[in-house]
């Protein structure tokens, strides 16, 4: 970032000199060893895994197979590899799995908690969630099952409410191609690169009416179908949209129904008084954290702050 907003960084032979060079390297080769070793390690496991199965020591049954079904994205990536069904190289595969690893970390941490917050600050939405969470899980204290997940519909509401007004990533940014004539006569030239501001799209009270309320019925199918399909874009749109889009709410379904089942939240704060970080990033997180109160069954309050 730093780089990107200074016009003497951007200058190759200047940047070359600099120590934000010398830094960014430092913690770019931290991320490529670790991740170079994820994929060493994979690679040798399902080495192992194919020869136990040419042996028949493997289970017919056995959900962590080569079988297509069953098989994980960094999984399919060094089969293709392997079979030469592709031109990948190592760096291609790394590239592949530091942008899942970049892309599913962080976002999923602010999007949660963000949801506990609003869950906290909002008791009678909170008491729904729980209720639909003893619908589908009852008593059981069992870890939530992909069918689970997909049960939560009131939850899931919650979360795009969430994402809709505290996106993960408050910009994107696209290259048009061709010339764009707007109806006030304006035209955006091919080639320019044009800056998406979710904060203000999700607010647009022409899709959103009375857009700073929570409200998770807005993401009732039939009011869906109402919208227009770009007025609400956490993640992205077109051939460049985030592909783990199900898998970020999946997540999120998670690990917010896990907390929930076990604890109840309250909002030690207000969400006026939160603050955004002032600092150009990718992902929008609060300057100070999110602070709530969790309480279990016959505990004393316990205090966090949500980072």
């Amino acid at each position: 970032m730093q780089r990107y907003l200074s016009p003497i960084l951007r200058v190759d032979f200047l940047y070359k000199f600099s120590s934000v060079k010398k830094r960014t390297e430092q913690a770019a080769k931290i991320v490529e060893d670790y991740t170079s070793k994820v994929i060493e390690e994979r690679r040798n496991y399902l080495k192992t895994l194919k020869e136990a199965e040419s042996f028949g020591d493997v289970e017919e049954n056995n959900n962590v197979g080569l079988r297509r079904k069953n098989m994980a994205f960094i999984d399919t990536l060094l089969k293709a590899q392997e079979e030469n069904r592709c031109l990948m190289t190592d760096k291609d595969i790394r590239d592949q799995v530091s942008t899942f690893k970049a892309a599913g970390n962080d976002t999923v941490t602010a999007a949660s908690c963000w949801t506990l917050l609003i869950k906290g600050t909002y008791p009678e939405i909170q008491k729904k969630v729980v209720d639909e969470l003893h619908q589908v899980f009852g008593s059981s204290k069992r870890a939530p099952t992909m069918n689970d997940l997909a049960e939560l519909k009131y939850l899931e509401r919650c979360i795009k409410e969430t994402l809709r007004l505290y996106s993960t990533f408050p910009f994107f940014k696209r290259q048009i191609r061709e010339y764009i004539h707007f109806h006030d006569g304006l035209v955006a030239p091919a080639g320019v690169t044009a800056s998406i501001n979710l904060f203000m799209l999700h607010r647009d009270p022409e899709h959103f009416p009375d857009p700073e309320r929570f409200d998770p019925d807005r993401f009732l199918p039939e009011n869906c179908a109402r919208r227009h399909p770009h007025s609400y874009l956490p993640f992205s749109a077109g051939p460049r949209n985030c592909i783990g889009q199900k898998f970020a709410l999946l997540e999120g379904n998670a690990v917010v129904s896990t907390v929930l089942r076990h604890l109840e939240v309250e909002a030690a704060q207000s969400i006026d008084e939160v603050k955004i970080e002032h600092q150009v990033a990718l992902v929008m997180k609060p300057q100070n954290g999110l602070k709530v109160r969790l309480r279990d069954r016959g505990a004393d309050d316990l205090k966090l702050r949500l980072n």
